[in-house]
């Protein structure tokens, strides 16, 4: 994997979402990357203010690509930045992983974990991380029951001149299917009341995604896969900051720079600005990479470009 490879990949990358931008209806291709944007975008904010002592109180993702994070204590002055600056930083991360091989899987599996843990500790509100491990659990008892029951099914085919019967096992691998029906129906309904149904399949699936990827799809796609979430996280971060900064110069209240501008004095432009103008440093930080020669051990070869 050499650096002209990731630098296809990477125009490559550009094109597809600037046509998905641009072409009528093309937003649609990549709708559920908006989606996963904006869950980042909130996880942003759900993770400065636990990390400044705050606690979570509702995390919601909706239809319409927009979403909010209602959270108590923390330290405003750094949970209310951290949403803008999160997909920009994931997104530049991301960017910089994808131009050497043994960083592609890695930053596979680690964003996949990331979307678990935050869709397990915050999504809706309340008791999410029960109702998370509810369906867990709920979904093991269920694969439990279906392959106890065609080991038995098996079983029983497979005993020469024995007539079939009822098996002993039937009632547990029937009680183990009921309750984990229960139990997934009842998280299921909790997170839809709550709100966090959406955030739940936006996490949950594109964690699944990121993670049939690494463990099976080719280094290729793997890096293809990486570069392009990349691409589409720091654009939607720059995106979000410029619908702010248009926000703010329409004399918008209600968005994160005029929440800035209350606790600082400063206007709700210049926070708008300067959020801009860091992302596009980390944004060119990571890009950097893209000029680098590097050299790759493939199959014990040095390949230096």
């Amino acid at each position: 994997m050499t650096s002209r490879s990731a630098q296809t990949l990477l125009a490559a990358a550009v094109a597809v979402v600037a046509v998905c931008m641009m072409a009528p209806y093309g937003m649609w291709l990549i709708y559920p990357f908006d989606l996963v944007g904006t869950f980042i975008h909130e996880a942003g904010h759900a993770l400065a203010a636990v990390g400044t002592g705050g606690s979570v109180e509702q995390f919601v993702i909706r239809l319409d690509t927009s979403g909010y994070v209602s959270y108590r204590g923390g330290v405003r002055l750094i949970a209310t930045p951290a949403g803008y600056l999160a997909s920009v930083a994931v997104g530049a991360a991301l960017l910089v992983a994808g131009t050497q091989a043994t960083r592609v899987r890695t930053a596979l599996w680690s964003t996949a974990g990331g979307l678990l843990i935050v869709t397990a500790l915050f999504s809706g509100y309340g008791a999410s991380l029960l109702a998370f491990g509810a369906f867990v659990s709920g979904l093991l008892m269920v694969s439990f029951a279906r392959t106890s029951g065609s080991e038995v099914q098996a079983a029983l085919h497979s005993a020469a001149g024995s007539a079939p019967r009822t098996s002993t096992r039937s009632w547990p691998r029937r009680l183990a299917l009921g309750a984990g029906l229960v139990l997934m129906g009842g998280a299921l309904a909790y997170m839809f009341i709550t709100g966090g149904l959406l955030a739940w399949a936006v996490g949950g699936l594109m964690a699944l995604v990121l993670w049939s990827v690494a463990a099976y799809a080719p280094p290729r796609w793997q890096q293809g896969t990486v570069i392009f979430l990349g691409v589409q996280l720091v654009l939607d971060g720059l995106n979000s900051i410029l619908t702010l900064w248009t926000l703010t110069r329409s004399g918008h209240a209600h968005n994160d720079a005029a929440t800035m501008a209350g606790l600082t004095g400063l206007p709700a432009e210049f926070w708008a600005g300067a959020w801009g103008l860091l992302s596009l440093l980390v944004i060119a930080g990571a890009l950097r990479h893209y000029g680098r020669p590097t050299q790759t051990p493939v199959d014990g070869v040095s390949d230096t470009v």
